[in-house]
């Protein structure tokens, strides 16, 4: 089992936050789709644990919304390392240090994530 404990995730009702830092990208580097499956699990474990709870988003929709919140991330932190800071990647980068993973009463887009995750 991949180990997620340096990857810093805070948790509230209906919504979990995962930071975009070194360790997360690490992980998912190195794991791609499976880790974030993985990572997607331990997310709705810990959720339990902590309210008692099951998290309303599924584990395939959860997964792929941490893994292409990454991939937009290194993508677009490769293009300002190779023609330098634009505004739009700059902007990028800072509304996506952390995803946001909401239920669908608290999320507008979990149906993006939950209809991207049947091909994830």
């Amino acid at each position: 089992m991949q180990d997620f404990q340096r990857i810093d995730v805070r948790m509230q009702k209906h919504i979990v936050r995962i930071v975009n830092d070194e360790a997360l990208m690490q992980a998912l580097r190195e794991g791609k789709h499976r880790a974030a499956l993985k990572l997607a699990q331990k997310i709705r474990e810990d959720y339990q644990q902590q309210f008692g709870e099951e998290l309303q988003i599924s584990i395939r929709s959860l997964a792929c919304e941490i893994y292409w919140h990454y991939y937009v991330l290194k993508k677009a932190i490769a293009i300002e390392q190779r023609f330098g800071k634009k505004k739009f990647t700059s902007w990028l980068i800072r509304h996506i240090d952390v995803s946001d993973c909401g239920e669908k009463k608290e999320d507008t887009n979990r149906w993006v994530w939950d209809l991207l995750s049947i091909v994830f």
